[in-house]
């Protein structure tokens, strides 16, 4: 997930913890089949709930086809500034592949997590291709609280 910001927009550094949400892929882990792993849809990045991220690769910004926006790549965590759209792009996801690489038609579980860009924390706001308004952060808490399951993980025989 890609974020829009103007071209030369100043970052912004959280002067409170912000709330946001983050869309994450649900699944069984792959070292434990009995506990349930969490990923970035886009990146495939492993997170663990109740944990807090800092990003340490370079930041990277690529200028946009309409040459006045800037994209806001790596180096950055991607979270949506209202639960609605968040929902939204969870389900979408979920059942359409999405960035999954899944077959159209599949589904695969999504969640909405509850998240804080915690204060002093470097951070862009823009939208997404989708336009939807978003932040893209250089640390991001993510909580143990789950607000919204596009369905539950499907535990096959095998």
């Amino acid at each position: 997930m890609c974020l829009n910001i103007i071209h030369n927009q100043n970052k912004f550094i959280a002067g409170y913890d912000i709330t946001c949400y983050k869309v994450l892929g649900e699944s069984k882990s792959p070292k434990d089949p009995s506990r349930t792993a969490y990923y970035s849809p886009v990146m495939h990045m492993g997170y663990e709930l109740g944990s807090t991220y800092f990003n340490g690769e370079v930041e990277q910004f690529e200028t946009s086809i309409w040459g006045d926006e800037v994209l806001v790549n790596g180096g950055f965590y991607h979270t949506f500034l209202n639960l609605e759209d968040a929902k939204e792009y969870a389900y979408d996801n979920s059942y359409s592949g999405g960035y999954s690489g899944y077959a159209e038609g599949h589904t695969r579980p999504m969640v909405v997590v509850e998240c804080v860009i915690p204060k002093g924390t470097v951070y862009y706001q823009g939208v997404t291709a989708l336009c939807k308004d978003s932040y893209a952060s250089r640390a991001l808490r993510i909580t143990d609280k789950i607000v919204y399951r596009t369905c539950k993980i499907v535990y096959r025989a095998g």
